[in-house]
């Protein structure tokens, strides 16, 4: 059995003898989630090109493409209805990125305002949502919070 994609197709199925066993789709017919037919499984990330807010209640991986300081802030995810929403942030250019979540980092410090990634592409940061606050689950390069 297999269902086919259109421009406009939200959900794409193709049989064991495919390469995908399941496919959500985006705008434009683009891939946004993808189960294999060898049990992986792909997100595609969402592109930061410009300052802004990430989205507090949703599950994706962000990777910041902007060509300068990108500074983004993050709300409070929902009590409950967000908890285990983990957002990654990482950054594919050279430039020191600001995320600001007023108060709401958990960060095993009394460090709650900011993260600010080093001057390197390659850092990154993991957050899981939880009773209205951000556990910081991971880092990879120098992540600093103030």
């Amino acid at each position: 059995m297999s269902l086919q994609s259109t421009t406009t197709a939200k959900f794409k199925v193709q049989n064991l003898n495919g390469e995908d066993i399941m496919q959500i789709m985006g705008q434009g017919g683009n891939m946004v989630f993808n189960i294999t037919a060898n049990g992986g499984i792909q997100i595609s990330p969402i592109l930061i090109t410009a300052n802004g807010p990430i989205n507090p209640s949703m599950s994706a991986p962000y990777v910041i493409t902007k060509n300068g300081i990108a500074a983004l802030t993050l709300a409070a995810p929902g009590v409950g209805a967000d908890d285990g929403i983990q957002i990654l942030i990482a950054s594919a250019t050279a430039f020191a990125h600001t995320l600001t979540t007023p108060g709401l980092l958990l960060t095993g410090t009394a460090s709650i305002n900011t993260a600010s990634f080093q001057t390197n592409a390659g850092s990154s940061l993991t957050l899981m949502a939880y009773q209205g606050k951000w556990i910081v689950i991971s880092t990879n390069g120098t992540i600093s919070y103030t």
